[in-house]
């Protein structure tokens, strides 16, 4: 008997230790919700997963989630995550601004004063599927996912992934777990209105937050056995906040998708819900504000997680460094390129811009700059691109989606000198070859402007070219005794002008050029210290101009200068003779990651016993010389020189600070005698948005104890 119970306790001991050793191994999986920047708290969440040492073998995300969950899935660290969050430029990516340093010089200008542009087909406004079309996005998302660019199944991702996505069409909710990853990553972001909807596997899709944004049912279809969801999503609004039809409508839009997260929601063995409700979808800003609270969220629930893991056999996981090691991530041979889609220019023209000629070893990096630069000719309002492996060789598929050529333009500004003005144009491109642009501005104010352009030029003949100009212009110029404002007079200008020159340049633009006005000019009020005049002004000149600033608003590096000499004289036609030159140079350098020293120099020279009042020198205005009104000091030459520094405090944020000193003078100077020249201090708050520069700017000097400068818009 005794022998029968120890064969007894010997088999159930056997098959006690063949169960544990069968027992199936249990799996974690992410639900990463949408919700903006406010999605930058699963990094947070990450973070802590990883330190300690929780797998995580299956990822779901939907919009903000899915970028972060892919990235993570990957390979990125939580700490690389941390990093990218932090030091990308979000409001450039989230919107089609085209690399400055990428656009030629004729149109550099230009390009940043528009607040927004309609597409016009048969001559009526053709309203876009969304504010944004997602070039940068797009390029973007592929420059971060390029070590995964060839893998087509996301289930065989180093951490299976899928991004949900919305069909705008059905209302159907549509996982994504195959195909091209940045173009999945797209689809999900595409917030509807703002970027416009993605065609993918023969859907229009758009941001899956619109019907599943906590995806838990996509973990648990990818066999998550344990289902942990970050739900970063706006709470509905109490009965107390809902005061305006705006708020219920909000309200009722997200209803739905409210009550299919809580569906989601009950899915999910444990919820990380940071607290987020002081904070919103745009505030990219508060990046690393947005990282902690989701690490301290993660805290607060990381004893139940834990838990989980002691109390179960737990599937290893890991890391990202092993994650990212089975990816590719060095440069890739590019055997072919295939352009496809209609283009307004031939493929010779696209091909320089791309940059490389097949075959090439080409790196993420190099295939982004390439996409920049076919999107800087302006032609296509996106630029799609995917690497597919054919018989052994690597096909780089372009996707031109073409811009309508004919657009209608708007812009708006308001400084304290000229009060509102309102922009109007109309521009047609390519429409005598591939470098050509008609175009026509009417600007609406106190004085009427008027404005018809042509330029064509030549890419491949070292980017010369000619620009053709009709204008009208009305303008102001004040009489200053002391300062005491003494006269105002009009100018009402008709001319045209010819420029031959390196209009494609991207950097430096010179030429020749022809100039012919019909000027009016009358006094409007004040003391008569000029003759009504009218007059037939003829002058060649010759022009040099350097632009390598990074951006137009606000320049946090790089130099510019424009150097101009002409000369008018009666054998040409003109009935005044004069000889003017004038440099402007200003330098923006670095001094540290968020200050920039600012420089500027200005000099004007003159030779004429009658020089026109277009053609003075005049300092004054903020921008012009800090301390004095604009149009201040006036002379037939100038000079003036301005030292300051810029502070970005927050991102796009400014305070500046600038000293000035010169003097407009009626002959040219160089001795030591400054009793002629004025100096002046300025101090400024700016913002770069949406909308253009926005600056408030207080100014003083020995005549004026404060002045105020406001100014909103890109200049025009």
């Amino acid at each position: 008997m005794a022998f029968f119970r120890y064969i007894v306790f010997l088999i159930a001991v056997l098959f006690t230790q063949t169960g544990f050793a069968q027992q199936k191994e249990r799996t974690i999986g992410l639900a990463l919700s949408g919700g903006g920047a406010k999605g930058l708290a699963h990094i947070g969440v990450l973070k802590v997963l990883d330190e300690a040492g929780i797998p995580v073998h299956f990822i779901a995300g939907t919009s903000m989630g899915a970028l972060v969950g892919s990235l993570y899935s990957i390979g990125y660290s939580p700490d690389e995550l941390h990093t990218l969050a932090i030091e990308l430029d979000w409001h450039n990516m989230l919107t089609d601004a085209i690399d400055r340093k990428l656009l030629p010089m004729v149109e550099k200008e230009k390009v940043n004063r528009y607040l927004g542009a309609f597409e016009l087909k048969k001559g009526q406004i053709s309203l876009p599927t969304g504010i944004i079309k997602g070039h940068n996005i797009s390029t973007n998302l592929a420059e971060f996912v390029w070590a995964a660019q060839h893998i087509s199944d996301f289930t065989k991702l180093p951490i299976p992934f899928v991004a949900v996505t919305t069909d705008i069409a059905s209302g159907e909710t549509v996982p994504l777990d195959h195909g091209n990853l940045a173009h999945a990553l797209r689809a999900t972001m595409a917030i509807p209105s703002f970027l416009t909807p993605q065609i993918q596997q023969g859907r229009l899709l758009v941001d899956g937050g619109i019907t599943r944004n906590l995806p838990a049912q996509e973990v648990q279809d990818l066999g998550a056995d344990y289902i942990i969801g970050v739900d970063v999503g706006t709470a509905l609004r109490g009965v107390d906040e809902l005061t305006s039809f705006v708020e219920i409508m909000d309200q009722s839009i997200r209803l739905g998708s409210y009550l299919e997260t809580i569906e989601q929601r009950n899915m999910c063995d444990l919820v990380i819900e940071p607290n987020l409700e002081d904070l919103t979808f745009s505030d990219f800003n508060s990046a690393e504000e947005i990282i902690n609270r989701g690490e301290e969220a993660a805290r607060k629930n990381l004893l139940q997680m834990r838990a989980y893991v002691n109390d179960h056999k737990v599937k290893p996981g890991t890391t990202p460094l092993q994650r990212y090691a089975r990816l590719n991530s060095n440069a890739v041979k590019i055997d072919s390129v295939v352009f496809k889609g209609a283009t307004y220019r031939d493929k010779q023209t696209v091909q320089k811009d791309l940059g490389f000629t097949a075959p090439d070893f080409v790196s993420a990096s190099m295939m982004t700059r390439a996409m920049n630069r076919i999107y800087s000719s302006q032609a296509y309002h996106k630029i799609i691109y995917t690497i597919e492996k054919k018989a052994g060789k690597n096909i780089l598929d372009v996707d031109l989606q073409e811009k309508e050529q004919h657009l209608f333009r708007y812009g708006f500004h308001y400084n304290t000198n000229d009060a509102a003005k309102f922009l109007l144009n109309t521009t047609r491109r390519n429409i005598t070859g591939p470098y050509s642009s008609l175009s026509f501005d009417l600007i609406l104010s106190k004085r009427l402007q008027l404005e018809l352009e042509y330029y064509t030029a030549s890419a491949q003949k070292k980017y010369l070219g000619s620009r053709l100009r009709f204008y009208h212009h009305s303008r102001e110029y004040d009489f200053y005794d002391g300062k005491n404002r003494i006269a105002q007079f009009g100018s009402n200008i008709d001319g045209a002008d010819i420029l031959f020159g390196s209009l494609l340049s991207k950097r430096f633009l010179s030429g020749v050029g022809l100039t012919y006005e019909f000027i009016d000019t009358e006094r409007e009020i004040g003391d008569p210290v000029l003759q009504n005049s009218f007059t037939r002004l003829a002058n060649a000149y010759i022009v040099s101009q350097y632009d390598s600033k990074n951006r137009e608003d606000f320049p946090t590096r790089g130099f510019y200068w424009i150097w101009k000499t002409e000369a008018a004289w009666p054998e040409i036609g003109s009935e005044d003779k004069f000889w003017r030159s004038f440099l402007d140079v200003q330098a923006f350098v670095p001094i540290s990651r968020w200050v920039t020293g600012l420089f500027r120099l200005q000099t004007g020279l003159t030779t004429s016993d009658n020089l026109p009042l277009t053609r003075r020198f005049y300092l004054g205005g903020f921008d012009s010389f800090a301390g004095f009104k604009a149009q201040e000091m006036a002379g037939e030459n100038m000079q003036a020189v301005a030292l300051g520094f810029q502070w970005e405090i927050l991102r796009d944020k400014f305070i500046t600070a600038q000293f000035n000193a010169g003097a407009a003078l009626d002959s040219w100077k160089l001795d030591t005698d400054f009793s002629d020249y004025f100096g002046g201090f300025g101090l400024g708050v700016g913002a770069a948005t949406p909308f253009g520069p926005m600056q408030i700017n207080f100014s003083s000097s020995r005549r004026h104890s404060m002045l105020v400068y406001i100014s909103v818009g890109y200049l025009f």
